[in-house]
């Protein structure tokens, strides 16, 4: 179970990103905070009680990452199609 961890981890540090929270994004936050929905638990991959701020595939450039990006990491001669 270690390895699946692992795994999860490094996919996520290569392809999702921390959103910039702007507008209402922020404002809904806050509302959901006032109504009671806590702690507000920032930015994380968990899935825990109350309020976060999920990650993203879209880097701070806006430029879009999907799992085709994980094929640079990919040894070609261990490829079988």
């Amino acid at each position: 179970m270690e390895d699946v961890e692992a795994a999860y981890e490094w996919v996520e540090k290569k392809l999702v990103f921390e959103p910039q929270v702007m507008g209402w994004q922020t404002a809904f936050k806050d509302g959901l905070l006032e109504a009671g929905e806590s702690p507000h638990n920032g930015f994380t991959y968990d899935h825990i009680y109350g309020t976060k701020i999920g990650g993203t595939i879209f880097d701070r450039a806006g430029h879009r990452h999907t799992a085709a990006n994980l094929l640079e990491y990919a040894n070609p001669d261990r490829i079988v199609v």
